[in-house]
């Protein structure tokens, strides 16, 4: 690692070819900064397009292929509760089997994969 003098340092930096090396790298970068925020905007506006359809279900049918997909994945039978019941659990994996099993939402993670912004495009997918 290279140490320089304060008085050295100083004088590189009030050179004319520093400061305009300076501007150059303050353009670039705000030049990037805008270029994030157009991809991360396009993301956004790409998540909000992509069409979400949910395959309709009867309730007594959905319970049952949220339990063979959980037995599937898990391993485990799990038994829920009646619907007129709370159910925490039951209703946390049908609504991930209707997300996951019923619907593209896979697939449209798939497509946005890797984007600048994904992060904010989650939510409204």
């Amino acid at each position: 690692m290279r140490l320089w003098s304060l008085q050295s340092a100083i004088r590189v930096e009030e050179t004319p070819a520093f400061q305009l090396a300076l501007a150059q790298a303050q353009r670039r970068r705000e030049g990037a900064k805008k270029g994030t925020e157009r991809k991360r905007k396009l993301t956004l506006e790409m998540a909000r397009s992509l069409p979400l359809h949910i395959e309709k279900m009867p309730p007594d049918e959905l319970l049952q292929a949220a339990q063979e997909h959980y037995l599937e994945r898990k391993g485990e039978w799990v038994e829920f509760k009646p619907w007129n019941e709370p159910d925490p659990l039951r209703d946390r994996l049908c609504v991930n089997y209707l997300r996951h099993q019923a619907s593209k939402y896979d697939d449209h993670l798939e497509t946005l994969k890797g984007r600048v912004g994904i992060g904010k495009a989650y939510l409204p997918l």
